[in-house]
């Protein structure tokens, strides 16, 4: 482009000079006037040699501005981000989205699985033996339970995957063994044994190590999240009530101190609170109260039996057993909304012991 403009300018300077020259004749003797054509010939090739360079420099791309006081930032608002979908968070709870628990179907108590909503309805046990208290491994791939499928006298706690199969025989059968409930990292199992007294005992989830912590009249042990204390309901007193005790068994004390029946105790996820039933306004009704046992409150108001409850992985619901539709179902409730019920069944059995998978 630049020698293009240059060729141009020499052609024009050169009809310049010729034009000159004629006009120069008549006005200038011959000696001056070629000293003047050489002259402006040159000049005015200089004048349009220097005005091509100046167009092609004015007609090149200019570079970025490359200084990071001109750039405007990208604000990026939260509404923009879109959050990472765990496993079932989309469902209510959390969680995996699915529910395990007892139906008496066929006047026999086998185990159910079901999503919330009360889908994709699953016996997994199938056995005409009777399998009971479902608590699901806290990575949501097993879960243990109670069952005389071995045909002794007493009940055993077993361990199956959540589909019902690899069954796995944890306690003895030479006392009753039920309740189980995991210890956060999955290694160990509490569970209520019996032979005359009950008590709250521990066992590794292979089998081995079997701990005794109380041998007075107590059951229904639930780990806290971060393993280091065990809820538990106890009728040492001659009524129900709410304990607690380190997971060693030392550090024990009473939570409820009320004349009532208190049970079904369950660590809230986050370990500050604790959810049970009570039978201190006349019927069986849902409670709560911070994990010390201060701030103790009714969750349900009705006049029907509310009990066993146990919370959603995301702590903003809970599953429970209810009389409320003529016999016993399985219902969740938001904890913001206790009022407001959904059925997660609806038949003509009897469900019981719900439990939420992680």
């Amino acid at each position: 482009m630049l020698w293009l403009l240059i060729f141009v300018g020499i052609v024009a300077s050169a009809i310049a000079g010729v034009l000159t020259d004629w006009l120069l004749k008549a006005w200038l003797p011959e000696k001056p006037r070629t000293k003047h054509v050489v002259a402006s010939t040159v000049a005015i090739v200089v004048l349009l040699t220097i005005a091509a360079i100046a167009s092609s420099i004015g007609s090149l791309p200019k570079p970025t501005d490359t200084n990071p006081t001109s750039v405007t930032p990208q604000v990026l608002m939260v509404s923009d981000i879109t959050p990472t979908v765990a496993r079932g968070e989309n469902r209510a709870g959390g969680g995996g989205g699915r529910i395990a628990f007892v139906s008496s179907i066929n006047n026999n108590d086998e185990i159910f699985v079901a999503n919330v909503d009360g889908s994709a309805l699953t016996n997994i046990t199938n056995n005409a033996a009777v399998d009971f208290a479902p608590t699901w491994s806290p990575d949501g791939t097993k879960i243990a339970f109670t069952s005389d499928r071995g045909g002794g006298e007493y009940r055993v706690i077993y361990i199956m995957n959540s589909d019902g199969n690899d069954i796995f025989q944890l306690t003895d059968p030479t006392r009753d063994s039920t309740d189980p409930s995991w210890s956060p990292d999955g290694r160990r199992i509490a569970f209520s044994r019996s032979l005359g007294e009950t008590g709250i005992y521990l066992i590794d989830i292979d089998g081995t190590n079997l701990t005794g912590l109380s041998v007075e009249s107590d059951s229904e042990p639930n780990w806290s999240p971060d393993g280091t204390k065990i809820v538990f309901s106890s009728f040492r007193d001659d009524n129900g009530e709410i304990y607690v005790m380190n997971s060693d068994g030392t550090n024990l004390r009473n939570l409820t101190n009320d004349p009532s029946d208190d049970v079904n105790p369950t660590w809230s996820p986050n370990g500050t609170q604790i959810i049970f039933a009570s039978y201190r306004n006349g019927n069986e009704q849902l409670y709560i109260m911070n994990a010390d046992g201060s701030n103790q409150i009714r969750l349900t108001n009705n006049v029907w039996n509310d009990y066993q409850p146990e919370w959603s992985p995301d702590g903003a619901w809970i599953v429970f057993v209810s009389d409320r539709g003529g016999d016993n179902d399985i219902y969740i409730i938001p904890l913001m909304s206790p009022s407001t019920a959904e059925t997660v069944t609806h038949d003509d059995t009897n469900d019981f012991v719900p439990s939420w998978q992680p």
